[in-house]
């Protein structure tokens, strides 16, 4: 069968073909000569629709004067508001520039007319605008490392790739978040700048990763009129590119797998140099101009990492400069931390403001994504973990409007802060978002960082207000309990001097009297001793007191440590029945020590209870599990005579106790069930009392382990 091979269109053809392609309508009429036809072109759409005469001629002409009146006398005949005659192949005489805007007759080059017919030149005019106009003076010039490991300066190095005859395709490459799309972006302005200027000999970028005119921008590479620029590898590879194509400028990841091009086609890799910490200092002093925000940028980057961090992001620049600048009318902070908070608000502020989809959207859903990620703030501090598998971006938002700029500062799997401030900025709305709606409690059931009520002042001073008094509280309480904790510390050590001595005393006087005497003082000696344990356990529970917790955080089956404090308090309590009602699969996030001091104290507590309490009924302790959302719930019930209404909240008070012994004597150290809440908390969990239960029950609520994290 014969291979179908299609005639190359005439110059006329292709002309028309462009014009179609860019929405135009293509008239041809009988001309004012014998036999002759006349083209004409005018929009399909817009308010103004000019009608365009135009020739196609194959080579320059000769004469460009004469050229001009003739078309121009065309131009009138003919009744068209415009007339070009447009050059195939060639330059266009010396001294000769097509005036678009003064003239309506002109002579273009087959490339140029393309370009302002196609819409390209006039979308490169407004990039070199908005690239003078903002980006310039806030882009931080670049270094690349070449294949061969040469240093260049990134943007000299593009302009003369792109002015090369036969340029090899131009990889640029660098970790996430190393500035690559800035430093495209920036190469794409540049080039744009120097299109508007001479617009006959510079070549614009053009992105052909996201463009809305596909097939202009085909027929803008076929003609060699445009530079191809790709955003992203995967487009690189999705369809089959004409070998122009491959010359292109694109920028990839560490990760992206390039596939090789065609055969004869040279690849050049620029691999970005990230700029120094000096360097990074050195342009935002330049920027700043004020020599007293300079100063205080410097010192807040010495003394703050995090800060550091966030004023090295290069993609968001301009973002930390404005940030800086609305800190000029303020007067000097009372600390750099006070400063530091300032900026990160306008900073994060303006990340927000530029990810915020346009007006039309619901208010709701402008507000999700923030509101998810204040959601996020305080999980991850409140339990610890690196990454949450619950937060996704909300559906359908990626569509409607780029948030690149806010998630920047969240990991890979968007799913956790990367910077302690923008995770304490997100939580200080948080909690003023709480307090709003009543929640004060919120700020009772954590230990905020400083930050957090550095921010809160800032966007919430009302609410800040009500916490400052309630701080005031809270600081009060807490030198109280830094008091307590040294009484208890030398109380501890105070009480562990006499046991040993007594007990070596009471051994001499048993050796030292008869073996009938020793069986007469018998029930006085075990009282003795009775004694001596409880001061022992009380000095063994002071010091648990004093002492935090101080493990990692882990995987912990449930189930064993019921088990095996079970079996050590049924050797103590034989008549106690122990019941556990625990699947072998529970685990939660917990330090596996401290999770066996908190379930000692409360199971211990219960066999007590149910043993000196027994009634009618025989004593018995259940082991219960149950899962209450991501927290699994440990409930420890016992049969005794319950805790008094009045006592609900003084039993987890330090040296609080209801334990009885012989004549009513208090026998409990009041040091357990506050241990077993200083230690879940520790875990970021909680110990409490349920009051609506039939029985005694204590639990403590803990994450569940879930996934690996």
């Amino acid at each position: 069968m014969e291979e179908d091979r299609s005639e190359p269109l005439s110059p006329e053809a292709r002309v028309i073909k462009i014009f179609e392609e860019c929405n135009y309508e293509v008239q041809q009429a009988v001309g004012l000569e014998q036999g002759s036809t006349d083209r004409f072109a005018t929009p399909r759409s817009g308010f103004i629709r000019p009608r365009t005469y135009f020739r196609v001629l194959p080579r320059s002409p000769e004469d460009m004067d004469s050229t001009l009146t003739e078309l121009e006398s065309a131009r009138v005949a003919r009744k068209a508001d415009r007339a070009i005659a447009i050059v195939m192949s060639g330059r266009l005489p010396g001294g000769y520039a097509p005036d678009l805007v003064g003239r309506t007759s002109n002579v273009l080059t087959f490339r140029r007319w393309l370009l302002e017919v196609s819409g390209i030149a006039d979308d490169a005019r407004q990039q070199a605008y908005r690239h003078e106009r903002e980006r310039e003076p806030m882009y931080l010039p670049r270094r690349g490392r070449l294949n061969d490991g040469t240093e260049v300066r990134l943007e000299p190095f593009i302009e003369t790739w792109i002015d090369s005859q036969n340029r090899p395709m131009l990889v640029i490459e660098g970790p996430p978040n190393s500035g690559k799309y800035t430093a495209l972006m920036h190469a794409i302005g540049r080039a744009a700048v120097r299109f508007s200027q001479d617009p006959e000999k510079a070549s614009p970028l053009l992105d052909i990763s996201y463009t809305s005119k596909d097939a202009i921008s085909r027929l803008a590479l076929d003609a060699g009129a445009v530079v191809p620029v790709i955003g992203q590898p995967s487009r690189l590879r999705a369809e089959s590119m004409q070998e122009q194509r491959w010359r292109c400028l694109l920028r990839a990841g560490e990760d992206d797998a390039l596939d090789l091009p065609p055969r004869g086609i040279d690849v050049v890799r620029v691999s970005l140099v990230p700029p120094s910490s000096d360097e990074i200092t050195s342009w935002f002093r330049e920027r700043l101009g004020s020599p007293e925000l300079a100063g205080r940028l410097a010192r807040a980057r010495a003394e703050n990492d995090s800060f550091r961090s966030l004023s090295d992001a290069l993609p968001h620049l301009r973002h930390m400069v404005s940030a800086v600048e609305s800190t000029a009318p303020m007067e000097s902070p009372a600390s750099i931390d006070a400063w530091v908070a300032a900026v990160v608000v306008a900073y994060a502020n303006a990340l927000e403001l530029q990810a915020r989809p346009p007006p039309p959207l619901k208010t709701e859903l402008r507000d999700e994504l923030p509101r998810q990620l204040e959601d996020l703030a305080l999980e991850q501090f409140a339990t610890g973990l690196r990454r949450s598998d619950r937060f996704s971006v909300p559906g359908g938002m990626w569509l409607r409007y780029p948030m690149d700029p806010l998630l920047t500062w969240l990991d890979n799997a968007r799913s956790a802060f990367k910077n302690p401030l923008l995770r304490d900025f997100y939580m200080a709305r948080k909690i003023a978002r709480e307090i709003k709606s009543g929640n004060s409690e919120i700020l009772l059931r954590y230990q905020f960082p400083p930050f957090v009520f550095l921010f809160l002042a800032l966007v919430a001073p009302e609410v800040s207000a009500q916490v400052t008094q309630g701080r005031v509280a809270q600081l009060d309480e807490k030198v109280r309990s830094e008091v307590e904790r040294k009484l208890q510390l030398t109380f501890a050590h105070l009480l562990n001097r006499p046991v040993g001595m007594v007990r070596a005393r009471l051994r001499e006087i048993r050796d030292g009297i008869g073996r009938e005497r020793v069986t007469s003082l018998a029930r006085s000696f075990e009282q003795i001793e009775e004694e001596l344990r409880f001061i022992q356990s009380l000095a063994d529970r002071t010091r648990l007191w004093e002492t935090a917790p101080d493990e990692p955080i882990e995987e912990v089956a449930v189930r064993p440590v019921i088990e095996e404090i079970g079996r050590e308090l049924r050797a103590r309590y034989p008549a106690v029945m122990l019941v556990v009602d625990v699947e072998a699969s529970v685990r939660v996030r917990a330090m596996r020590d401290a999770l066996r001091e908190v379930m000692q104290c409360l199971m211990e507590n219960a066999f007590h209870a149910a043993m000196v309490d027994a009634s009618d009924r025989a004593p018995c302790v259940r082991a219960v599990t149950r899962q209450i959302g991501a927290v699994i719930r440990i409930e420890v019930r016992d049969s005794g005579g319950g805790v008094p209404p009045e006592d609900w909240q003084r039993v987890f008070e330090p040296l609080v106790t209801t334990k009885r012994g012989g004549a009513g004597k208090p026998r409990g150290t009041g040091l357990g069930l506050p241990i077993a809440r200083r230690y879940a908390e520790h875990m970021h969990g909680q110990v409490g009392l349920d009051e609506t239960a039939s029985e005694t029950c204590f639990y403590v609520d803990l994450v569940a382990w879930s996934g690996g994290v």
